[in-house]
């Protein structure tokens, strides 16, 4: 599961001293900028250090092209004209936050710069006014946390004639995936309902084009010379004996509703004759990624069973289709 977590990390000399830091002890004898996430609408609330302490989690859709994260910044007390703001990423607050030892010592790696924009990395709060908000857009698909959990950094980098509170950075975390999916480059088909092997054109309609890493291939029941309904299956040998935790599913892209699945079950077997029923599921109407956890995980099994039950669309659709399958 993509987890994300944000604390407050405040750098007092060489020390990191993140959530430790309490209102009490904060210098408030200067005007200064606090960022804040979540956003808050006053300098208090945001230096309070509350939302911080609370360990806010934000778990996002796996399969949403962009997430949005809504930031402020706090004056703690307004002036007489514009102040500009320029916001980046300290790369070299990870380190120190990895080394931090009240939520660890933790292993982050720094977000990589294509899975996130700061939207408006320059702004203004207007002459007279304390708060303002700007945004941090995350690309959740493209998110590979298989091998590491991930940090971002948000920070004020400067502020004209203000000065910058303790609290000027922000970090959201994206943990490591306890259970990635396995990999799929030694699966085989063995046995399937139908598939389209003719009509869908020599690379697609078929089953195995669920597997080969491309969301613009897809599997699709017969059509041509023959229709039949559901319930549509496929059986795979992963040709290697695995734990299983759950499955995740792409529907067909480009287009609409109509035939994708709806009601799905989902067999193991250690041999292919002896099957074991592991969840049943309705999985929503949407193009995008979706993660289904089964109830328990599996014993190590070698062969799994995909079965489509119903569909979405009315009651004259008897297809189904599917661009891509993992499990983990």
């Amino acid at each position: 599961m993509k987890r994300i977590s944000v604390f407050c990390l405040a750098l007092i000399l060489l020390s990191l001293m993140g959530c430790y830091k309490t209102a009490e002890k904060m210098s408030h004898s200067d005007n200064e900028l606090v960022l804040s996430y979540p956003a808050k609408n006053q300098f208090n609330l945001a230096a309070s250090g509350i939302n911080y302490w609370t360990k806010a989690l934000i778990n996002p859709d796996l399969g949403k092209m962009t997430d949005t994260l809504l930031f402020s910044l706090n004056l703690k007390e307004a002036v007489s004209r514009d102040i500009t703001v320029n916001l980046g990423v300290d790369d070299q607050a990870v380190a120190l936050y990895n080394q931090d030892t009240l939520y660890g010592p933790t292993q982050y790696a720094l977000m990589p710069e294509t899975y996130y924009s700061i939207v408006t990395p320059t702004l203004i709060i207007p002459a007279g006014t304390t708060d303002t908000t700007f945004k941090v857009a995350i690309s959740p698909n493209m998110m590979d946390i298989s091998q590491t959990g991930y940090l971002l950094p948000v920070s004020i980098k400067s502020v004209e004639g203000i000065q910058k509170s303790v609290m000027h950075t922000a970090f959201i975390h994206i943990e490591k995936d306890p259970n990635p999916p396995y990999s799929r480059s030694d699966w085989s088909v063995v046995a399937f309902s139908s598939q389209e092997a003719v009509g869908e054109g020599p690379n697609n309609g078929r089953v195995v084009f669920l597997f080969d890493n491309n969301p613009s291939t897809f599997w699709h029941s017969q059509w041509q010379d023959a229709l039949p309904g559901p319930p549509h299956w496929f059986t795979v040998n992963m040709n290697a004996t695995h734990e299983l935790h759950g499955i995740m599913i792409l529907d067909r892209q480009g287009v609409g509703s109509s035939g994708r699945p709806k009601e799905v079950k989902v067999e193991v077997s250690s041999d292919n004759i002896a099957w074991t029923t592991v969840d049943n599921f309705t999985l929503a109407d949407k193009n995008t990624w979706q993660k289904v956890k089964f109830n328990s995980p599996t014993a190590s099994v070698q062969y799994f069973k995909v079965t489509i039950l119903s569909m979405y669309g009315d009651a004259s659709v008897k297809y189904t289709n599917m661009a891509e399958l993992k499990l983990f």
